[in-house]
């Protein structure tokens, strides 16, 4: 919860990948009725692409997609599942 930063680390052999990609990151959380949130990345260092705010807002399981785009390919994709708890200080 807070302030978040994702970081994607792009290295893409294929010919015609030479330009910098579109980076996206897709938020959901199943349990909750939310709707999806959406946030394009941008390159900090070469081949490096972040995105930073405040996008899991709530206790709970989240889901995140990342979506690298480049034009005239296939959109490669991955979800991985992140677990967000609340800190309780003693």
């Amino acid at each position: 919860m807070g302030d978040n930063l994702l970081a994607l680390d792009v290295a893409d052999p294929r010919a015609g990948a030479s330009t910098p990609p579109q980076v996206l990151f897709r938020f959901e959380m199943p349990e909750m009725e939310m709707g999806t949130l959406e946030a394009q990345a941008v390159e900090a260092i070469p081949n490096r692409f972040e995105a930073r705010g405040s996008f899991l807002t709530m206790s709970g399981r989240w889901n995140v997609e990342m979506i690298v785009r480049r034009p005239g390919m296939d959109d490669l994709r991955h979800t991985f599942t992140v677990d967000v708890r609340t800190l309780t200080l003693p």
